[in-house]
């Protein structure tokens, strides 16, 4: 499995930050395929995840379908950055195994901060 770490980056006077985050591979029902496909999604901890359909391109977020970028022929792109996500995605189960990892080692970082 594969994670991506967060961090953050000054441009300017503009402080921006990302968490970390791995890629999980599922199969599930397209609605712009109208059919099953293979999607893969960013999770990380605190946010909703990111999913994208292999087959289309086209990405969800909270349950909603996110703007299409206004440019020409963005699908082959969206396509091909979707299906390299696949080859290093990771699954379910490896995917819940990072995120009780996550959630032990920020318990491990706080103990003895906040008193009892």
């Amino acid at each position: 499995m594969t994670t991506t770490l967060g961090g953050c980056q000054h441009h300017g006077s503009v402080l921006i930050c990302t968490p970390s985050y791995v890629i999980e591979r599922s199969i599930r029902y397209c609605p712009t395929c109208e059919r099953r496909r293979r999607f893969v999604s960013t999770v990380a901890l605190w946010y909703d995840p990111i999913s994208t359909c292999c087959g289309c391109g086209d990405s969800w977020t909270y349950g909603q379908r996110d703007p299409r970028p206004f440019a020409r022929n963005w699908r082959p792109g969206a396509v091909s950055r979707a299906k390299r996500m696949w080859e290093n995605g990771s699954t379910k189960s490896e995917v819940r195994a990072w995120i009780k990892a996550e959630f032990e080692t920020m318990d491990e970082s706080r103990a003895g901060v906040i008193p009892d």
